[in-house]
């Protein structure tokens, strides 16, 4: 079945954030990456900034799908194992740029909202392992559904043809 990259995006960030939720109604967590987005820009932590974080996450979901893509092209790779490879780097960028929200967010800055930090390790113990989690399900959601033809096949070249 022939997927777009950004559908395979949204559905990976749509199970994230379920995932984040399930943990949060197990009281499990604090996390609640919605919030963090969405109040960033409405500078309230309510359900508006709940429901704008959603969609904001799902949206830079499909953007990100369009990226694992790219790169399932330019490595002629593909496939829920890849996705996952990919996916450990996006979560360590992702780990290591929270604090970067942190420092411009409104709420956190007036202390309505706790800072993240690094890997969300400010959140608790088990934070960073379960933001890595839902990064590596992600992958492996975008790799499952982006076809195989992404990773078209390597065609023999010569070596003038690789010069130019």
């Amino acid at each position: 079945m022939n997927r777009h990259p950004a559908v395979a995006g949204a559905a990976g960030a749509l199970l994230a954030s379920l995932v984040i939720r399930l943990f949060r109604a197990a009281d499990l967590t604090d996390m609640n990456l919605e919030i963090l987005t969405g109040s960033f820009f409405t500078g309230q932590a309510d359900a508006t900034a709940w429901r704008l974080g959603l969609l904001l996450h799902v949206l830079a979901g499909a953007a990100f799908g369009g990226v694992y893509a790219a790169l399932f092209r330019l490595f002629r790779l593909a496939g829920a194992q890849f996705g996952i490879a990919v996916a450990a780097y996006h979560a360590v960028l992702t780990g290591v740029l929270l604090p970067l929200q942190d420092a411009g967010h409104p709420l956190v800055q007036a202390g309505d909202l706790l800072p993240s930090g690094p890997f969300a390790a400010e959140l608790g113990l088990l934070e960073p392992a379960l933001l890595v989690a839902v990064h590596l399900l992600y992958g492996a959601v975008v790799g499952s559904l982006l076809p195989a033809a992404a990773a078209e096949p390597a065609r023999p070249r010569s070596l003038t043809e690789i010069r130019r």
